[in-house]
């Protein structure tokens, strides 16, 4: 008896929140893009597919891989189901692709005064600063793991490197990274 009405008063729900055209609002981490929508995981788990307007207006703007977002959502007026579509859309928190680019630079150990870091720029490429025997070529990031590709100079040998790093912190200001050896890099944004 109780598995007919649950399943009676459900259609109802649904069909109140598409014709009352009640606007929602829903928190969660992007996990895949397209020109036309965005998936959410939302903060309890679900997972959501949202239509967007298709192009980054100033309500809507593009939301990337790895952003918190906050979206206000109405159900789509022709929808069969519950489709939802994205009315307003707000990065809480910016994925790390988002802040990575720039120049990253921190104090030499041992030397006073002296820095050394790395820039890196659009579409993947990188320079070393102040790091003559460790050129660094290129980057990439994928979640919370940067990639950082070059080279290793010494002892008239030149060895290729890939060196992955975990994330630790980004925002505005300084970069923190660990390697899977250890490595710690604390770097600030040079301005």
């Amino acid at each position: 008896m109780n598995l007919r009405i649950i399943s009676f008063c459900l259609p109802i729900a649904l069909f109140s929140i598409v014709s009352c055209n009640h606007k929602i609002r829903i928190e969660g981490s992007v996990i895949d893009t397209s020109s036309t929508h965005v998936v959410v995981v939302t903060d309890s788990g679900d997972t959501l597919h949202i239509e967007t307007p298709g192009k980054n207006t100033t309500s809507t703007p593009e939301a990337v891989i790895g952003d918190h977002i906050a979206v206000t959502c109405s159900p789509l007026s022709n929808a069969t189901d519950s489709q939802l579509h994205a009315e307003q859309l707000t990065v809480l928190t910016p994925a790390p692709s988002r802040l990575i680019c720039g120049t990253w630079l921190e104090p030499i150990p041992g030397q006073r005064g002296q820095i050394q870091g790395f820039r890196l720029k659009e579409g993947g490429d990188a320079i070393s600063i102040n790091m003559a025997t460790l050129p660094i070529q290129q980057w990439s990031i994928e979640g919370s793991k940067l990639t950082l590709k070059g080279q290793s100079i010494g002892n008239g040998i030149t060895i290729d490197f890939e060196d992955d790093y975990e994330i630790q912190k980004i925002d505005a200001d300084s970069l923190v990274i660990v390697s899977d050896n250890g490595r710690t890099w604390k770097l600030g944004r040079a301005e």
